[in-house]
């Protein structure tokens, strides 16, 4: 390691093997780096294709529930239809906040 002087001191020779060293592990780091952002944009395609889904699930459920005699809208199956509408929009807004997140981490 100390194989080599510059300048008489031991310490500069130190120095730039550590920054040889640095250099590589920049270099590592930055292919972690683009290994994430791949990652990441896999991900975020999957959350967008899961929120197209959702979305359209759940506008077909509350077309169906629009069109629903009222007696029925106001029926216990009426109201069990109401909350899995309601849980679907919910289910929509965290997968909706999960790619935020997710977009957000991307550069």
């Amino acid at each position: 390691m100390y194989t080599k002087f510059i300048d008489g001191s031991r310490n500069l020779v130190y120095t730039e093997y550590v920054s040889r060293n640095d250099d590589r592990g920049d270099t590592e780091m930055a292919i972690t780096a683009a290994r994430i952002q791949k990652h990441l944009a896999k991900i975020d395609d999957a959350l967008g294709t899961a929120l197209d889904e959702l979305e359209a699930l759940k506008d077909e459920m509350q077309e169906k529930f629009d069109n629903a005699s009222e007696r029925w809208q106001e029926g216990d199956k009426g109201q069990e239809w109401s909350e899995k509408v309601q849980a679907l929009e919910e289910a929509y807004s965290g997968l909706e906040s999960a790619r935020e997140t997710v977009q957000g981490q991307m550069e």
